[in-house]
């Protein structure tokens, strides 16, 4: 495998520096941040055989990740101006 050399600013490896988790190469970080989203329609059926106990489950945990995501985007957004 071949490699190459990528110059960045400080504030751009300290951004893919804050993504890094344990373990991780920088060029994992980066296959995983740019890797593309599939479309929902492949994970179509993927639960049907979910109780609906187990589907309400799933749907409280979705609803406190979206709340999540959207703190943190509101984070983001106000430390970045």
């Amino acid at each position: 495998m071949s490699t190459h050399t990528v110059a960045l600013d400080a504030e751009a490896f300290a951004a893919l520096k804050a993504q890094k988790r344990a373990g991780e190469s920088f060029s994992m970080v980066i296959k995983r941040l740019t890797k593309p989203w599939r479309p929902i329609s492949e994970a179509a059926g993927g639960w049907s055989d979910l109780t609906p106990e187990e589907q309400q489950e799933m749907d409280d945990i979705y609803r406190r990740v979206a709340t999540a995501d959207r703190r943190r985007d509101d984070t983001i957004r106000a430390l970045w101006g």
